[in-house]
């Protein structure tokens, strides 16, 4: 069979669901890492094809069984999903190649080839997630991600894992629940589970009870899984609990793909009109996404330990992009999904880092952390760019982030979310300050330490270098920011 863009949108979620079966079968801890580092590496090239050939637009569709819409499933890939593919793959591959000395410091040999297991699921899930054009579809592959990433933060490094896990499986439940009722109500109106053909059907039934309620049960749902505010429950301990690898994978992708999908249902299958006219979604949404950034602003600067300091800093991040998205401005949809895309980079950084002085230190306790900046430079200078970064200030790209934020909220003239824009930075000022005084000015406890292995150094430096490139030369994120922006605005 010829790898035409058809096939190869579906080999995006085949390979990592192929290679998850052989991992088991193998059992073998290092056999599953090569075998997940592999699939992860096939994924990115996959995505990367593809994206290359969707830069000028289009979409690329693959029809299942040859059944056209709106019998059967469907995949689609444009300019909102296919740089998000890429994302996944790349950020999965990039902590699979920083990952394995951490993994075997944090996990017995014997849950080892379970772990790969669930991460070649989670992968699977989310490309399912960024790929499916039936609504139904990305139900089932959300669940996928979501049981994986309950028995992926379970296998954490200590007993406090398990209270984690079992948290995020009850809030979980309770996002999937609402998710199937809303799809169960845009089914009862259109008869149809494609998103394409959905978007047609829904149009003489738009301003109807039921689609409301579809809306309103889908926001609930999604909103759990991307953890805007006060639905964010589930995320410090799940951050701060799981294994290394797993808090920097979360970091920088599981919300941004479920954030996507809400933007997806939302803004492509329901009129604005009935969104933000009858239900005055923008000041919903502007309330919540303000509230997400003093509240986890605020949240962060009071703890006592590094990963919890960066989870509660990922609640104000998530309020940043709500805020462009909630414009739904050809301005805003740009700052946020441009908010996206640096935010991953930097939060992932900034996790990876951390991950290197937990190996070293066997803590994320800040006291333990004190004066390591000397002992493990390379380290601490990573998380001390990748912070300023958080902060946005020059010359990182958090700082091309805000900026065009904070364009689309005045040319909205959104002159209190402008105020919460500049508050959050300061609050974020103050608690990276507090993490780099940590490191570098105060006296160290005795410890004596080395610095990471050098894997564990190249992958989050590489990450760092592109954080400043990124700041200094940003026109590659603006331009897919700016065609994902124009293809959700006029769906094809």
């Amino acid at each position: 069979m010829p790898l035409t863009p058809s096939v190869l949108v579906v080999l995006l979620v085949a390979v990592p669901l192929g290679f998850a079966p052989l991992c088991m079968l193998l059992n073998r801890p290092r056999a599953g890492w090569l075998l997940s580092t592999l699939a992860a590496v096939i994924c990115t090239c996959t995505a990367v094809i593809l994206a290359a050939g969707l830069a000028d637009g289009g979409t690329v569709l693959h029809y299942f069984g040859g059944w056209a819409p709106p019998w059967g499933i469907a995949y689609r890939l444009d300019a909102v999903n296919a740089p998000l593919c890429v994302l996944i793959g790349l950020y999965t591959t990039a902590v699979l190649c920083w990952g394995l000395p951490s993994l075997t410091r944090e996990l017995a040999a014997d849950r080892q080839g379970v772990f790969h297991v669930c991460l070649l699921l989670n992968l699977a899930g989310m490309l399912g997630v960024a790929c499916t054009n039936d609504i139904f579809n990305m139900f089932v592959f959300i669940e996928i991600t979501s049981l994986s990433a309950y028995a992926l933060v379970a296998l954490g490094p200590d007993q406090r894992s398990l209270p984690a896990a079992f948290r995020y499986l009850l809030m979980g439940s309770v996002a999937a629940s609402c998710i199937l009722i809303g799809i169960g109500y845009l089914f009862a109106l259109t008869g149809t589970l494609n998103m394409s053909d959905m978007r047609v059907r829904l149009g003489d039934v738009q301003h109807t009870r039921t689609a409301v309620m579809a809306f309103a049960f889908l926001t609930v749902g999604l909103g759990l899984k991307f953890a805007i505010f006060p639905l964010h429950g589930w995320l410090p301990a799940v951050y701060t609990r799981a294994p290394s690898m797993v808090a920097a994978l979360f970091a920088a992708l599981a919300t941004k793909v479920y954030l996507y999908a809400w933007l997806r249902i939302s803004v492509q299958l329901l009129d604005a009109e009935l969104l933000f006219d009858e239900l005055h979604l923008q000041v919903v949404l502007s309330v919540l996404a303000g509230a997400a950034v003093l509240f986890g602003s605020l949240a962060a600067l009071v703890q006592s330990d590094l990963k919890s300091l960066l989870a509660y800093s990922s609640i104000a991040q998530m309020g940043y992009m709500v805020l462009g998205f909630s414009l739904l401005t050809y301005s805003g949809l740009e700052a946020g999904f441009l908010y996206m895309f640096n935010h991953a980079l930097i939060k992932c950084t900034l996790f990876l880092a951390a991950g290197n002085l937990v190996l070293r230190t066997g803590t994320a306790r800040l006291a333990e952390l004190a004066g390591l900046g000397h002992a493990m430079p390379w380290t601490a200078t990573i998380l001390s760019i990748a912070g300023l970064g958080l902060v946005g200030l020059p010359p990182t790209a958090g700082l091309v982030s805000k900026w065009y934020l904070a364009g689309a909220l005045l040319e909205a003239g959104q002159w209190p979310a402008v105020l919460v824009l500049f508050i959050g930075s300061g609050l974020a000022a103050l608690y990276v300050w507090k993490m780099l005084r940590v490191l570098w000015l105060d006296p160290p406890r005795g410890h004596t330490v080395v610095e990471a292995p050098l894997p564990m150094l190249l992958v989050p430096l590489f990450m760092t270098v592109a954080i400043v490139g990124f700041g200094l030369y940003s026109r590659f994120p603006l331009a897919w920011a700016g065609r994902a922006a124009r293809a959700l605005l006029v769906p094809s």
